[in-house]
């Protein structure tokens, strides 16, 4: 007789049908329950509007709200800042749109600086806008 000291029995694997006739069932009812809510994109807020509305005392907190929820950049010079002012745009419209450029130039600096780094098969980030390549070399004392 052999010895069947060192031989597991283990259990038959079940047929994967039910698990995944019940998983398919279970998805299948969630995903009639989703609703997709269309929400419109708000329209863009021009330099004439906001001009059109600090000449009809509109509050500066509402004009600077309008520009929040359109996601305005507003790229203007030092001339056409000086002529929103004399045009009667309160300071803190005209603070914000220079905001709106700097902030769209920071953000795209990040992104640009992203492309220098890489991830390494050891799951740790290298690289880095500053790196070049050689770091070790020429660091003797």
């Amino acid at each position: 007789m052999k010895d069947n000291a060192h031989s597991i029995s283990r259990p038959r694997p079940r047929a994967p049908t039910l698990v995944v006739a019940g998983l398919a069932a279970t998805l299948l009812a969630a995903g009639g329950c989703v609703t997709v809510r269309y929400r419109p994109t708000p329209r863009p807020v021009t330099v004439h509007q906001v001009i059109a509305w600090s000449k009809a005392n509109v509050p500066a907190k509402a004009i600077i709200h309008r520009m929040k929820k359109a996601h305005m950049v507003y790229r203007l010079n030092a001339s056409e800042l000086a002529k929103l002012h004399a045009q009667g745009v309160p300071d803190p419209v005209i603070n914000y749109m220079q905001h709106t450029y700097l902030a769209a130039v920071r953000h795209h600096q990040k992104l640009r600086d992203w492309r220098y780094w890489w991830s390494g098969p050891d799951g740790y980030w290298y690289g880095g806008p500053n790196w070049n390549g050689d770091w070790g070399e020429g660091d003797e004392d």
